[in-house]
């Protein structure tokens, strides 16, 4: 028996965030057949960041919102001690090397980093008011483990998803490099990261899928849930989970004047209904299957998509993927349908209404079913050779 401990971006509202980690140990649990912890380490930055923006904004909307927003939390927190096989033992600090020592007296033989974006490198220093109010994680954490932990270390589909290495110090670039440098095996889950783990002489580096592409994902009755918020089943429905941009907003009003009902599975001005503060990760992912038409800018979004076989568009707006290659962009490749996804960090997306008829019509779901079935083979190969070290 191997005992083995995960860490990943589990504590936050990302229903994405939550399925991934929910899905890697599953995965981690069936392909190894051992106990598998959800490591419970949070730093006191990430927690003080978590509790002010549920509370302070500069935005009205979202003051009127807290008490949706506070159920929202409630219903996560639930969740997390429900269906996630979180460890026993807990800590919550910003110091590097008592997170460390603490680690190592949890005596795991296998630790694993990922998925999601733990390896992006955020180096605000935390000295103006708002970055002490809003404080991002200490680098280097736990995320990028340590050379003096014990354990075997792997990642697997990790991420450093809008780093850009070139403006990184130098400092932190050897930080990165000394502490990925000291993992036995390294998976990623973009070309992006994989590119910079290139550059930085680390080239045993895998691509595999995100882990909510290598299991299956439970699904709730949500019908009910649907009734009470008013979503007539016999009218349309528009999945949209985007950016409170403008181009997004004339997205909307089109859909919403073709008769349309607007269905965010988080919160947006844009939308007619929102199902913050209501679903649980479970029956946020099954909302997905009720969509006609999924507008996006998320990698889970786009995912659970795929999965549901509903037709979708995937958008990118961040001005950061003029430079380098997004996330979505990458899983898009990867399955052969960078054709539903348009490039708009200019902000202009008439390439969506020019091929609006094509991106509306169901995908093939075979080709889906093909894509898939060989990105999870790399995943299982990949894992094997872990398994086989140990």
């Amino acid at each position: 028996m191997t005992d083995i401990g995960v860490l990943t971006y589990h504590n936050n509202e990302n229903r994405g965030a939550i399925l991934q980690a929910y899905a890697l140990c599953e995965l981690l649990e069936d392909t190894f057949d051992t106990n598998v912890d959800l490591i419970e380490y949070r730093t006191k930055s990430k927690e003080r960041d978590r509790r002010n923006s549920l509370f302070i904004s500069k935005h009205l909307e979202r003051i009127v919102r807290t008490p949706q927003r506070v159920r929202d939390r409630r219903i996560i927190e639930t969740f997390l001690d429900d269906e996630l096989p979180t460890s026993e033992e807990s800590i919550v600090t910003d110091n590097h090397q008592e997170a460390v020592k603490w680690l190592n007296k949890q005596s795991y033989n296998l630790l694993v980093t990922g998925s999601d974006e733990i390896w992006k490198i955020n180096e605000q220093k935390n000295t103006n008011i708002r970055s002490k109010i809003f404080p991002s994680r200490p680098f280097p954490n736990l995320y990028f483990l340590d050379p003096s932990i014990s354990a075997v270390k792997a990642s697997y589909a990790a991420s450093a998803n809008k780093t850009d290495i070139n403006t990184l110090s130098s400092q932190s670039i050897t930080k990165f490099k000394k502490h990925i440098g000291e993992y036995k095996h390294i998976s990623v889950r973009d070309r992006h990261t994989k590119n910079i783990l290139n550059e930085l002489g680390v080239n045993d580096v895998t691509l595999v899928p995100d882990p909510t592409l290598m299991v299956e994902i439970p699904t709730r009755n949500v019908d009910s849930i649907f009734r009470n918020l008013g979503i007539d089943p016999r009218k349309p429905i528009l999945g949209f989970h985007g950016p409170n941009q403008q181009a997004f907003k004339e997205i909307c009003h089109q859909y919403r004047e073709r008769g349309f009902q607007i269905v965010t599975p988080r919160s947006s001005p844009f939308a007619d209904i929102e199902l913050e503060g209501v679903v649980d990760p479970f029956e946020y992912y099954t909302a997905y299957q009720y969509f006609d038409m999924v507008v996006t800018n998320s990698l889970h979004s786009t995912i659970f998509s795929l999965k549901h076989g509903v037709p979708f568009v995937t958008i990118d707006t961040d001005s950061i993927y003029e430079s380098i290659q997004s996330k979505t962009h990458s899983l898009l490749q990867d399955v052969s349908m960078t054709d539903r996804h348009i490039s708009a960090v200019d902000g202009d997306v008439s390439e969506f209404y020019e091929d609006m008829d094509r991106l509306e019509q169901s995908p093939d779901q075979s080709h889906i079913e093909s894509q898939v079935s060989k990105l999870r083979d790399r995943g299982f190969d990949y894992l094997e050779r872990v398994e086989k070290t140990l």
